[in-house]
């Protein structure tokens, strides 16, 4: 169960973009008095995050802020509602803070570092709260992503996800994305024991429609069943079609 937020990639014209690249499914320009930040808020049919659904198959909220420096740094927070447990389930707002360093390689590539942290709904088994150190290489039509953590989802063990996104315009207002990750964890401690030795494979495929209003995205979204997380819920698992509207500002 990995947080920050995956969809399609925006171009990446500076190198806090690449950031907001993984923690948002699009940005805009602003105007220059407000050319530091940008936001977004959303409302998805599934919040499912790289292949898992973290809203029990219903409705999300999601709004999200992103300043980035002129030096490189970055910042910035995503706030989403979520129905996690699977057994006495818990409904509340999941948060992710992040920041980071990004430069600008080449002018097709750029790169950037930093530290997630994840904050879940008191009321959860154990305590999932976590944090994670990522790297992301890419240009607006294709990213790659590494992400380590050394106590994944409160499990005590250490995991690892690799991931390939990208993206092609089919028109003015029309694009199709694709993205694929590969997780691992280790052995979970005595806390956590339903997510030990786990791995799995996630992909989506979609189109996105800048319309005047807002961004329509509709994906297929699925992942592998053969591991732990997915035997003991496989309702969380299974593959389906995810519809978004998304409003930048």
């Amino acid at each position: 169960m990995h947080l920050i937020r995956e969809a399609r990639q925006p171009s990446l014209k500076s190198p806090a973009t690449l950031l907001r690249a993984i923690v948002a499914s699009a940005c805009v320009s602003v105007t220059p008095a407000w050319a530091d930040f940008t936001g977004e808020v959303a409302l998805l049919s599934d919040y499912r995050y790289r292949g898992i659904t973290f809203s029990d198959g219903d409705p999300s909220l999601q709004a999200s802020v992103d300043w980035a420096g002129s030096g490189g740094l970055f910042a910035g927070a995503v706030a989403s509602s979520v129905r996690l447990g699977q057994y006495d389930q818990v409904s509340g707002v999941l948060i992710q803070g992040y920041a980071g360093y990004g430069k600008t390689l080449t002018p097709r590539l750029s790169a950037s570092s930093g530290v997630a942290a994840y904050v879940f709904p008191s009321g959860l088994r154990g305590s999932p709260d976590y944090q994670e150190l990522f790297l992301r290489l890419g240009n607006e039509r294709w990213q790659a992503g590494w992400y380590l953590s050394p106590a994944y989802y409160g499990t005590g063990a250490a995991s690892s996800y690799a991931s390939i996104a990208v993206s092609h315009p089919l028109g003015p207002t029309v694009r199709a994305f694709a993205s694929g990750g590969w997780f691992a964890a280790g052995h979970a401690d005595d806390a956590m024991p339903g997510d030990e030795s786990t791995q799995r494979f996630d992909a989506r495929a979609g189109l996105a429609w800048n319309l005047d209003f807002a961004i329509v995205e509709a994906s297929v979204v699925g992942v592998t069943r053969d591991n732990d997380r997915c035997r003991n819920d496989p309702d969380a698992c299974k593959t389906t079609v995810v519809v978004a509207l998304r409003k930048t500002f």
